[in-house]
């Protein structure tokens, strides 16, 4: 039994990069612009080991308890229940159960925080065939690992979409419409790197019970209109166009100019 140490290789964006050398019809390309390395500890039974091998430290860092009752733990589900997502409290307490995988440790954040921030729940309408109207809500990361923020849905047998973005919002989120014709919508996502001019709207489609991204195109914030809604439109069975609006593209004909692209799954 000993510890394994990774060394993981993280690519940090100074911003969300859109302009591409391929073809105007291909997927967008991130470009990574800053390399970061983290060094992690991973075991089987980090709080076994830690106390095993004489390092408190390390049990305290990956498992710190709170100090003080504004400390509140990332999958409290009483204070998420009792404060932001009144009602929502046992299906916190499954969706914290599904994700939070104690054994990378948790996140303590302040009360005043998780407050201040909370954007409440956005109706999305009907997302599969229930024939209930579902809605979607951000919560941050429940352990040390998660990089990014996460869309959760008030129907539990809708699996959160997990992004990369510290900058979600659940109005970023939108019905496109059920494109593939098998009685789940797809959904339009407006995502951002929180800086930077260029952001990225995708499409996802629940696969499998697994989201997967079927298409994207650049935003162009200097370009806001039509709204994001309105830059998504099916054209067929499996098969839809996004609008890209950008003065960043390979192609210069179609340089701040509207431009449908095509994609199909």
């Amino acid at each position: 039994m000993r510890y394994r140490l990774i060394i993981l290789t993280l690519f940090a964006l100074s911003g969300i990069y859109c302009c591409r050398n391929d073809s105007h019809d291909k997927p967008i390309q991130i470009n990574h612009k800053q390399v970061i390395t983290s060094m992690l500890y991973k075991h089987d039974s980090i709080r076994h080991r830690a106390k095993k091998q004489s390092m408190p430290e390390l049990e305290n860092n990956l498992f710190p308890k709170p100090k003080n009752p504004h400390q509140i733990l990332s999958t409290d589900a009483k204070f998420y229940g009792e404060h932001l997502l009144k009602g929502y409290t046992k299906k916190l307490r499954y969706y914290f159960d599904k994700y939070e995988d104690s054994s990378n440790g948790v996140r303590i954040y302040m009360d005043t925080t998780l407050i201040k921030y909370f954007e409440g729940v956005k109706e999305l309408g009907y997302l599969n065939r229930d024939k209930i109207k579902d809605s979607v809500f951000v919560l941050p990361e429940l352990n040390i690992i998660e990089d990014g923020q996460s869309y959760y849905f008030s129907d539990t047998t809708i699996p959160r979409l997990h992004t990369e973005s510290f900058c979600c919002h659940p109005d970023n989120m939108f019905l496109v419409g059920d494109i593939d014709e098998d009685g789940i919508s797809e959904v339009g996502l407006f995502v951002s790197a929180c800086t930077s001019r260029y952001k990225v709207l995708y499409v996802y489609s629940l696969k499998n019970n697994k989201w997967k991204e079927v298409g994207n195109v650049c935003f162009d914030i200097f370009y806001e209109k039509p709204n994001k809604e309105k830059r998504v439109r099916k054209i067929g069975k499996r098969k839809f166009e996004m609008l890209e609006i950008s003065a960043c593209v390979s192609d210069k004909k179609y340089a701040g100019k509207p431009h449908w692209r095509k994609f199909s799954f």
